[in-house]
């Protein structure tokens, strides 16, 4: 007995059309997933085989095997449960319907057959509605089309893309039966509509900041052509102020910049499931013990970091000189070529790095070099190395200049 279903996997921000491929032969019983599986994936043997019996299904005490195709292609993640569960259901008969093909199914399952979130949603949808767009240009019949079926929690998400047909329920049970019966799926008992976020992480008003004129119209320049700004003074001085009051006068993100943020926070899982869009540019600011997998993504999934977590908004780099020298070396490509391309051993992804760096750093290892309210306790020497930690490439990095603005003390009201 054979069944092929669809779903859908993510890698980087780009979303792949999964054809799972279900085979139920006699043999000694066994469960094998293959086609280049992650251990995530691999998993699902397990969550699969208690959600059909906990749902009132039967689970086939046959040799099982399921096919993920491309078999070239690294699958990632739990999303694949579902359309591992409904593929196996149908090809035991337990699950039929001339419609099924036309689905593509996301999500994971719980041991009790409910379906639970997967990251990187928004990213399967917009895939999805292209794949339908090509459809329609090579002459296809509607029918067709793709229809999406998701977890309650992402169905907000996925009814971002408004030309995609999107449906959802919240057990397994629950989607075969509508499946079957072409009934009517719960969108209407558990859909929200899209709001847009409401928190921008800003928390200092430019208004609320007196003095510092010479510093904040460096700032503005800067804001106004997307410039890259280093602020030196004393402690207390009011750069990271200044800084975390930069991002309140940047300008709201545009639709296409607002959908890049929403799918780099989708796919990394910080999204919430209200189904807003990120209208507020991002601000990032790491402490200076982040590793480069930290600063600029990496792992063993080869996830985005906070240089792409900042992209179209602000990168604060608090001081600057305390950070490893091998972090800070690692975003000049990035910030010369606007995006960053990860290589592994596992493949090769490439984030989007619009960003604009706010970096603040002391003018001595004391603090007060300059100061006129208080004396300077370094040596030339010492300024010099601390100085030396920032290397002339990273300051001048073909062009985006890294503008210094020396800050005087002066009183500040917040």
């Amino acid at each position: 007995m054979f069944a092929a279903v669809y779903g859908m996997t993510v890698l980087g921000l780009q979303a792949h059309l999964i054809r799972v491929e279900v085979d139920v032969a006699n043999g000694l019983p066994s469960f094998d997933i293959v086609g280049l599986a992650t251990t995530a994936v691999r998993e699902a043997r397990d969550r699969v085989r208690s959600a059909i019996r906990n749902s009132g299904y039967q689970f086939p005490l046959q040799r099982v095997t399921v096919n993920l195709a491309p078999a070239d292609l690294r699958k990632e993640g739990s999303g694949l449960d579902l359309p591992i569960a409904i593929g196996i259901l149908a090809a035991t008969g337990q699950c039929s319907s001339p419609e099924l093909i036309q689905y593509v199914f996301s999500g994971e399952l719980s041991l009790e057959g409910t379906l639970r979130p997967v990251p990187g949603m928004l990213t399967m949808a917009i895939a999805l509605d292209r794949e339908n767009s090509k459809t329609g240009l090579e002459g296809g019949p509607v029918q067709d089309a793709f229809c999406l079926i998701v977890p309650p929690d992402n169905l907000a998400e996925a009814r971002l893309v408004t030309g995609l047909v999107t449906h959802s329920t919240s057990t397994l049970a629950q989607i075969v039966k509508a499946i079957e019966t072409m009934g009517d799926f719960e969108d209407d008992e558990i859909s929200r509509s899209p709001e847009l976020e409401s928190y921008n992480g800003i928390k200092v008003d430019w208004a609320d900041i007196h003095g510092q004129q010479q510093a904040k119209r460096a700032l503005e320049i800067a804001a106004a052509g997307g410039h890259n700004v280093i602020l030196i003074g004393p402690p207390g001085s009011g750069k990271t102020l200044l800084a975390k009051a930069y991002a309140g006068i940047l300008p709201l993100l545009s639709d296409q910049e607002s959908i890049e943020v929403t799918q780099l926070y989708s796919v990394s899982g910080l999204l919430n499931s209200n189904g807003s869009l990120v209208q507020h540019r991002p601000f990032r600011n790491p402490h200076h013990s982040v590793t480069r997998a930290g600063m600029i993504g990496g792992g063993r999934e080869l996830r985005p970091g906070e240089l792409s977590f900042a992209n179209h908004g602000v990168l604060f780099l608090d001081e600057l000189p305390e950070f490893p020298r091998e972090v800070l070396e690692c975003l000049r490509q990035p910030l010369e070529d606007r995006e960053l391309t990860i290589t592994r051993q596992s493949g090769s992804i490439t984030y989007p790095a619009h960003v604009s760096v706010i970096a603040s750093m002391n003018p001595c290892p004391c603090g007060y070099y300059g100061d006129q309210g208080r004396v300077c306790s370094c040596s030339p020497l010492q300024i010099q190395n601390y100085r030396g930690r920032i290397s002339g490439p990273l300051l001048e990095s073909s062009g985006h200049i890294l503008k210094s603005a020396s800050i005087e003390k002066e009183e500040l009201n917040h």
